[in-house]
């Protein structure tokens, strides 16, 4: 494994910081909130993803895994015999899409030279759990059937936030079900826990996601179920056994 360090944050990249933080706050914030209706939400989102680009030299093209729609992501120089990361945008399981997180699958795949999959799995309300898991789940067979076939590289299962609660989730289920797990996870700012014991009280200043917010996604994706079992807390679940995680 080959591991690139890269020198702090310039000047520059220290002051656009803060500008960048706070137009992103003004510009999405407002949409993350129950008072907003879902499909509002994702008509917001999908708008602002327009913005989204992703870094340059990285090809995208429409996909599909076990019948399931997604896009890959290629730099330049990938190969899928480097590997393939399979990714779960976050989004509270009731927004996002591949296009709303391009900016890091598109870093993802620039800077590790491997092919990316972003899986646009169902979504809450319209399919609470355990939809979302069964298309992970169905996205990480159908790949690591081809990638066996084709003499491909390892299988990385990534995500960010919900996504990376999912990627975690799906791992668990893989592991109790004797199958072959993935190489390594990597779990970006993961919701590991509905039950939302943890979850900090409502504050004036809350920089980006309203407790609310997240209650109301939890409660979509719940459907009544229990908040505390493996497949939607895995903070919860016995993790031994699982790939190295990042």
């Amino acid at each position: 494994m080959t591991i690139e360090t890269f020198e702090p944050a310039g000047t520059v990249d220290r002051l656009l910081a803060p500008l960048l933080r706070g137009t992103l706050k003004a510009l999405l914030k407002p949409a993350f909130s129950p008072r907003w209706s879902i499909p509002a939400q994702r008509r917001w989102l999908g708008w602002m993803a327009r913005l989204n680009l992703p870094p340059h030299g990285v090809v995208i093209s429409p996909g599909t895994l076990a019948g399931l729609p997604g896009e890959w992501l290629r730099g330049r120089d990938g190969s899928p015999r480097r590997g393939t990361v399979l990714y779960l945008h976050g989004g509270a399981y009731v927004v996002g899409s591949p296009a709303s997180h391009r900016s890091i699958t598109g870093a993802l795949a620039r800077g590790t030279g491997m092919a990316v999959f972003a899986l646009d799995y169902r979504l809450a309300p319209e399919h609470p759990l355990p939809a979302a898991l069964h298309d992970a789940l169905a996205a990480c067979r159908a790949l690591r059937g081809a990638d066996t076939l084709r003499g491909a590289g390892p299988l990385v299962l990534a995500g960010d936030s919900a996504g990376g609660g999912l990627a975690l989730a799906t791992a668990l289920a893989l592991r109790d079900a004797g199958e072959p797990l993935p190489a390594a996870l990597v779990l970006m700012a993961p919701w590991v826990d509905l039950t939302l014991a943890r979850l900090p009280p409502a504050t004036p200043g809350e920089a980006m996601l309203s407790r609310a917010w997240v209650a109301a996604g939890a409660a979509h994706y719940l459907a009544g179920a229990d908040p505390a079992q493996p497949a939607t807390s895995p903070l919860h679940a016995d993790l031994r056994g699982l790939p190295p995680t990042l």
